[in-house]
């Protein structure tokens, strides 16, 4: 008998009850597909059913598209797991597939009512806002929730001075929503300009994108031993990936290193989508070969199509911090790595990353570690395991 506690799905609401499961599907059992804030939300909405239909923003893993399906949502999404958690759990609940939108693309505009968990990132939910603005009709309504424990005071300086009528509920186990309607302030925030004098480098990163204001300090630890890896059994050209590629500063480095490799750029982020495309547009040369894909990780990646993958992972989910997406991340990179290939990756040191990879590939080796950071190099991928029926 097993000694791990079972995983929390079913999710009770003013609307019924749901099952919800996280992506990825793998992780720790404590953590759950929804919290108080969108439990909150639903009350509110099921008390004084609004018009349909509803837009939904930043909805993590689909409790608020389920639980409010009624009401004809469409979810305008920044991170593509959004997507693909809402799609699934749809797809469990026996509930019919919504509209999804990302975030590279224009808010719809004909929907009555706005309903928006607040993301991590103050600067994303201030972008988020212009675009609601710009877009919707002004008067528009929206309702805006959080745990109270993430709610910085940047958060509500934005719904202020973005929003028209903002009034804040009670606190409801430790959650709060705030209702508001849109204004005619739509003036986009600022693309900020970060300079990478090593690689000869300009970055454009978009509200909201990782690192936006500076070089990541652990992209800058990657950075200084990427002329020092020894790249003599890498095809000519090669096919590289960034993954979990944010502004795209690792993959635009390595193409100043091997100007005639393939780069892909993917992230999950729209945000990220945005900076590298624009990143790639204004630093490489117009034979240069480079994509940008919106995805989760590695998913539909063909298998042992990469030479190279370069990896900075992220270990926070919204607000959690968890090892779980990194741990996907190596999953899906031994599948997709050639057997003679590289995975390059950076982190802190105190996740532990050298002993989980080693799951996964048959050579780590640690080229570079200081007290903060670790830069590590897999080679080798391991076949994943057979299951016998």
């Amino acid at each position: 008998m097993s000694d791990t506690p079972a995983l929390d799905t079913e999710f009770h609401s003013a609307t019924g009850t749901v099952t919800l499961h996280r992506l990825p599907e793998r992780h720790h059992p404590a953590l759950r597909a929804w919290d108080a804030a969108d439990d909150y939300l639903i009350r509110t909405l099921h008390s004084a059913p609004p018009e349909t239909p509803l837009l939904l923003v930043n909805d993590a893993f689909g409790a608020l598209g389920c639980a409010l399906h009624a009401h004809e949502p469409t979810l305008w999404y920044d991170s593509a797991v959004e997507a693909e958690a809402l799609a699934l759990n749809l797809r469990r609940n026996g509930l019919s597939g919504l509209p999804l939108i990302p975030q590279t693309e224009a808010p719809p505009a004909a929907v009555t009512q706005v309903v928006l968990k607040l993301p991590r990132s103050s600067a994303l939910l201030d972008w988020q806002l212009a675009q609601l603005n710009q877009h919707l009709p002004v008067g528009t309504p929206i309702l805006l929730g959080g745990m109270l424990k993430h709610v910085k005071p940047s958060d509500q300086k934005v719904m202020q001075a973005r929003l028209g009528n903002v009034e804040a509920s009670r606190i409801v186990r430790k959650a709060r929503y705030w209702q508001a309607v849109t204004t005619a302030a739509a003036e986009p925030p600022a693309t900020q300009s970060v300079a990478v004098a090593d690689f000869q480098l300009t970055l454009l990163n978009h509200p909201g994108v990782f690192s936006q204001r500076r070089l990541d300090p652990g992209a800058a630890c990657l950075l200084q031993h990427l002329t020092l890896l020894d790249t003599s059994g890498l095809p000519d050209p090669h096919h590289a990936i960034d993954l979990c590629c944010g502004n795209g500063v690792l993959g635009l480095a390595w193409l100043r290193l091997h100007p005639n490799a393939r780069m892909t750029f993917c992230d999950a982020s729209a945000a990220a989508i945005s900076s590298v495309q624009a990143s790639a547009q204004r630093n490489l040369g117009a034979d240069q070969q480079w994509s940008v894909v919106l995805r989760d990780g590695l998913q539909d990646a063909a298998p042992q199509s990469a030479d190279v993958i370069l990896c900075n992972p992220p270990f926070h989910q919204s607000d959690t911090v968890t090892t779980d997406v990194a741990q996907a991340l190596f999953h899906q990179a031994r599948g997709v790595l050639t057997a003679g290939g590289h995975m390059v990756v950076v982190a802190n040191r105190h996740l532990g990353y050298h002993q989980m990879m080693k799951s996964y590939f048959r050579s780590v080796t640690t080229l570079s570690s200081d007290k903060r950071f670790v830069v590590l190099l897999a080679t080798a991928p391991r076949p994943p395991k057979t299951v016998v029926a």
